[in-house]
């Protein structure tokens, strides 16, 4: 059914499917052919369970350092809210290109916020693929870490320890998606090399 919806064409066969990008973007459900790379890095981590440790614990300690950053500071936030995309981004350019205009600690915060909101969210797109199969497809690694994005988020504005900005999400998630890509060469580098 979901073919004749794409093509009304033959079923072509699994393989030119899973190469095609409007397929791959969308995510259909369709089964998707593994690629050599992507079957021996699950193989490695199933077959190697010290390294597969040693990867969950570098995630707990990079997910510690996060909490810790987040929420273990004074109260004091804004507690303020936008839900108006790219608003509080226009604002983070406009002081980054004129830094004459405005004061040395705003300049400061623009760049720490506007740089640390997608640094900080580099290590999912690396772990999330690593340690769980299912990750690996990009659709299900956005949508998981834009959950995890929203409920920090909300916590933070719960709490008055930050604000709900749609920017901070969408830095966010740029930062996962970079750290994804990252992943994704890693692999292709790894098995071009053998």
């Amino acid at each position: 059914m979901f073919f004749c919806i794409i093509a009304p064409f033959p079923r072509p066969d699994k393989r030119s499917l899973a190469f095609s990008p409007v397929l791959r973007i969308m995510g259909s459900g369709l089964p998707r052919t593994r690629s050599a790379h992507e079957e021996e890095a699950r193989t490695n981590m199933e077959n190697k369970p010290k390294l597969r440790r040693a990867v969950l614990a570098a995630f707990a300690l990079y997910l510690a350092v996060l909490l810790a950053l987040l929420f273990l500071r004074r109260p004091g936030g804004t507690g303020g809210w936008n839900l108006t995309p790219f608003e509080t981004i226009r604002v983070y350019f406009r002081i980054i290109r004129r830094p004459e205009a405005w004061p040395g600690s705003l300049r400061r915060y623009a760049w720490v916020n506007f740089v640390g909101n997608v640094v900080l969210f580099v290590p999912p797109g690396l772990f999330l693929p690593l340690l769980w199969r299912a990750q690996r497809r990009f659709p299900l690694f956005l949508l998981t870490v834009a959950g995890a994005i929203i409920i920090v988020e909300a916590a933070q504005y719960l709490t008055s320890l930050g604000s709900l900005d749609v920017d901070d999400l969408l830095l966010n998630l740029s930062g996962a998606a970079l750290g994804f890509a990252l992943w994704r060469l890693c692999l292709a580098r790894r098995k071009k090399a053998r």
